[in-house]
């Protein structure tokens, strides 16, 4: 036996020590870099690099051979996933991810964006693509991803840059989604629908989406865009950022503070990565976004920032208007233009094992596109010929210029001005200096609609299709030390004061909040949906022996602070099998098409909160209407829904209801991007993590509850940051995990302990 043991042993050593030369090179002193002598790169316990130099251009250089050193084979699958290029690595199954990123033509759109930079920006783009470059070029053996995948990345440019960043803010402001789910929502649920999205809204709208109604509906039209979401984060769905600022009145110290939470779930989305650069001009300390030279939120030592999606529709879908006539030609400004077209190859990689297979024939894509942006029909398996307009989309968009700008601003003025250069993503900044001020700055382009919303597509040609202009800069949200003396935000889609539509808007919900109502708001983030619909469940059920003992957990759950409960685990599974019955009661009222589960479970979860309230309110009534009902019969689907929970509950926790723990309820996995999804590796690469406290609840996003599985939270790097300002910003870093994307790395999962005195602060 030790004949065999041994050989294998010793293999296995070999094998590590081999993979262990793919991690970076911890440290690197003055003199090992030619091209910048006084350059040196030293890393913390955490991880974190220390670039110091006697020029700015040469800490960019050195933030390309950090970034290249622990996130390499990340930055290679953002510039593949911008380029459409990921079905080389994947094979078929993410087809539809490269079909998407070249409809976009998001390098297409980096090239217009890299000939409007100036000379200095430039210099950094090329000193931080030589950078890694540099990396590419010395390093002993890549990370163990390139050698599976038999991938030898190509070298960096500033084009690959911009091309990340135009994805990174598509992302952020994605909203083209939510039109197409409204869409398709109208077509199944008809008038009933209509009603709940349209409640005093403009008779426009109404109009068109009566039209709509009468639109091919099919099964499995929410399919491609579901797909879709969890690659692309669409509105920063799987991204939860949180932050607040204080004067230093309000806490009576003698400095302002900025703390914020960042968290992310999503496998590809260009995930976080703290970093120090000292040069003798300028000092930074923030988050960086790996592929991109520049502090997305830190430090200066003059100001510190932090910034979120801003809750503005920056896109709408568009119902082109084809010439019957004359194929190709579609209506724009009175006139017949005719569509442009280019065909695009997709190489596409065989099944594992690829070596053994014989190659799969180039995927041809035909792209298409009008003044108004790319066609989508295909892509969205719709009939509706409907193309994407964006304010990314633009000759001229220096946004990634303006986010450098504001990272180098020493003062309120200077951080306005270059916030008003950033074009897309839209975002909300908050803001604190080392003269003890607080700020909250809005920024981003935003259209502003002849009339209507955008909630669904809009009909070429018409009045309300047509952006009327943009909001100017000086009327962006902008606040200076409110007399409250804190500001804050979410990234939570329920959170009252995240919603910064307008400056009146904002002022109004600061006068009406006070600090403690704060921390109440705060608690209630992913919730507020709990408060509206779970008194309806709990006045429509009937009671049993099981459902007794459930609703008396739930009612219990009506007064809770906790941030993660059994009874929320009941309401969210409840809430997930009362979507997906409501959707197939419709397709069966069809009497046409048929769905199936899995379909019916993603047509449930883009049904909003506010048709539930409507649907459970108006059973409500119909209940009360006629009290010779049985509840059973009046409102069987909430009956049925709640069934279903406590017994699929009952097979992850056990069938004693007051022995449910959480346990057996919710867990959270750390996932390694390549391997992660392939089921012989998840049980090693998938590792367990400890769920974080917080002074909030995560994003529903984040946390989903999963048939036969329970609460499911899986997350990439994350951090807590407090910086607080005195003579000069300093900074606290107070959690920090995956800095490094190397499984080897004693930072893949690096977690700092939370330092209870500056929680307590």
């Amino acid at each position: 036996m030790s004949l065999i043991i041994i050989p294998v042993a010793v293999m296995l050593v070999l094998v590590r020590l081999y993979l262990g030369t793919s991690l970076p090179q911890s440290d690197y002193y003055k003199g090992e870099f030619k091209a910048y002598p006084e350059l040196s790169i030293q890393r913390d316990a955490q991880g974190v690099p220390l670039i110091s130099g006697d020029e700015l251009i040469g800490i960019y250089y050195g933030l390309g051979v950090a970034h290249a050193q622990d996130r390499l084979w990340q930055m290679e699958l953002l510039r593949r996933k911008a380029a459409g290029r990921l079905s080389e690595v994947y094979g078929a199954q993410k087809l539809h991810i490269d079909k998407f990123a070249r409809t976009m033509g998001f390098y297409n759109q980096a090239t217009k964006d890299l000939a409007a930079m100036s000379d200095s920006t430039l210099a950094i783009l090329n000193a931080y693509s030589n950078g890694v470059n540099y990396w590419l070029a010395h390093a002993q053996q890549l990370p163990l991803e390139f050698s599976v995948s038999a991938i030898k990345p190509q070298p960096w440019s500033p084009l690959d840059t911009l091309a990340i960043f135009k994805v990174y803010a598509f992302e952020l402001n994605a909203s083209f989604h939510k039109d197409y789910e409204r869409l398709q929502l109208l077509q199944l649920f008809g008038i009933d629908y209509q009603s709940s999205l349209f409640a005093g809204n403009s008779e426009i709208d109404i109009d068109f989406s009566s039209q709509l109604l009468f639109t091919p509906l099919k099964s499995k039209s929410l399919a491609s865009v579901t797909e879709l979401q969890k690659d692309f984060n669409f509105g920063g769905a799987f991204t939860a950022i949180e932050g607040i600022v204080t004067s230093p009145q309000l806490l009576q110290k003698d400095k302002a503070y900025l703390a914020y939470t960042l968290l992310s779930a999503t496998e590809y989305s260009a995930t976080p990565y703290y970093a120090r650069l000292n040069a003798e001009s300028h000092k930074l300390a923030g988050v960086t976004l790996p592929g991109v030279p520049a502090v997305m939120f830190g430090e200066n030592g003059s100001i510190s920032w932090v910034g979120s999606p801003a809750l503005a529709d920056t896109q709408d879908l568009i119902v082109e208007q084809f010439n019957p006539a004359k194929q190709g030609e579609y209506l724009y400004g009175g006139k017949w233009l005719t569509v442009d077209y280019r065909v695009e190859a997709i190489k596409v990689r065989a099944n594992f094992p690829s070596f053994l297979r014989n190659p799969i024939q180039d995927v041809q894509l035909t792209v298409k596109s009008t003044n108004n942006g790319p066609l989508l029909s295909e892509l969205l398996d719709t009939d509706l010929p409907v193309s994407l307009v964006w304010t990314g989309f633009n000759d001229a968009d220096t946004s990634y210029e303006s986010i450098l700008k504001l990272s180098h601003a020493e003062n309120w003025s200077a951080f306005v001005e270059a916030s008003a250069g950033v074009v897309a993503p839209a975002m909300n900044f908050l803001y604190i200096d080392s003269e003890g001020n607080i700020g909250m700055q809005a920024s981003g382009k935003v259209p502003v609609r002849h009339s209507g919303e955008g909630k669904l597509p809009i009909q070429a040609g018409s009045t309300n299709s047509s952006w009327t202009s943009f909001v100017a800069p000086q009327n962006m949200t902008s606040l200076i030390n409110p007399e409250k003396g804190w500001l804050t935000f979410t990234s939570g889609k329920s959170n009252s004061v995240a919603r910064v539509a307008s400056k009146q808007s904002y002022a109004l919900s600061l006068d009406a909040l006070s600090l403690n109502e704060l921390h109440s708001i705060l608690s209630e983030v992913g919730r507020n949906d709990n408060k509206t619909l779970l008194p309806l469940l709990l006045d429509l059920v009937t009671e049993n022996s099981e459902r007794k003992t459930v609703l008396a957990r739930l009612r219990d759950e009506m007064s809770s602070q906790q941030s993660s409960t059994v009874p929320q685990v009941i309401y969210a599974a409840w809430l997930t099998h009362y979507r997906k019955l409501l959707v197939l009661d419709a397709f069966e009222d069809n009497k046409i098409l048929r769905v199936s589960d899995q379909h019916a479970s993603q047509w449930g979860a883009a049904l909003s909160v506010d048709y539930l309230q409507q649907k459970l309110e108006a059973t409500a009534s119909r209940c009360r209407a006629d009290a010779s009902e049985t509840g059973t019969q009046c409102a069987s689907i909430v009956e049925q829904a709640l069934d279903s929970a406590i017994g699929e509950i009952s097979l992850l926790a056990g069938r004693d209801i007051n022995n449910w723990t959480l346990d057996n309820l919710q867990h959270g996995e750390f996932a390694h991007s390549i391997f992660g999804q392939t089921n012989i590796l998840k049980s090693v690469l998938n590792q367990p993590i400890q769920l974080e406290p917080s002074i909030t609840v995560l994003k529903p996003e984040l946390n989903q509850y999963k048939f036969g599985k329970g609460i499911v939270t899986k997350q990439t790097p994350a951090m807590k940051v407090i910086h607080h300002g005195e003579e000069n910003i300093s900074t606290s870093l107070l959690l920090l995990r995956g800095q490094s994307s190397n499984m080897f790395s004693p930072w893949y999962e690096h977690q700092s302990p939370l330092a209870d005195d500056w929680v307590n602060r």
